[in-house]
């Protein structure tokens, strides 16, 4: 799940629902019994219940593939899920937060230079403002602006 959603999983498939056929296990039916006229109808009749027609199989081996997959893609969003969770800014260390944000300042600055100094694109405010809200932009922007407003409320209270 690389976004929160609200769906419930998919369960993996069980071998019953891929394995629908008729068991005959009342019929003892060997391959000479068969006529020629009767084999287009019964391709496939059971000697017992452990013998599979081909597409009984593929079926089969497609529901195991499909449960193999499932698997795998849940254990992957339980990994990507417990990253994000460590990635969120009250789960970081101080250093983590300063470093990040000072990627995220060079990010933004260069960003505004290439807005400003493109001729060809078109310039607006829409496109500026997104500037400033991608992804985590606007955390680090946040505690920027709160630094420097506490820095001005300082030197103001100082005076």
């Amino acid at each position: 799940m690389s976004s929160n959603n609200n769906y419930p999983p998919i369960p993996p498939i069980t071998a019953e629902d891929a394995n629908n056929y008729k068991q005959f296990d009342d019929l003892n039916v060997d391959d000479k019994s068969l006529n020629a006229n009767n084999s287009n109808e019964l391709t496939t009749i059971l000697k017992d219940k452990y013998t599979l027609s081909y597409s009984d199989y593929e079926k089969l081996k497609i529901a195991e593939q499909y449960n193999k997959i499932y698997l795998q893609s849940q254990k992957e969003n339980e990994e990507r899920n417990k990253l994000k969770i460590n990635k969120r800014i009250y789960n970081m260390s101080i250093s983590e937060i300063v470093k990040n944000a000072s990627l995220v300042y060079m990010n933004v600055m260069n960003d505004i230079i290439i807005f400003m100094t493109n001729p060809a694109e078109k310039k607006d405010w829409n496109k500026f403002a997104n500037i400033f809200v991608d992804s985590d932009n606007m955390i680090y922007i946040g505690l920027l602006l709160v630094l420097v407003s506490f820095s001005l409320w300082v030197i103001d209270v100082t005076q």
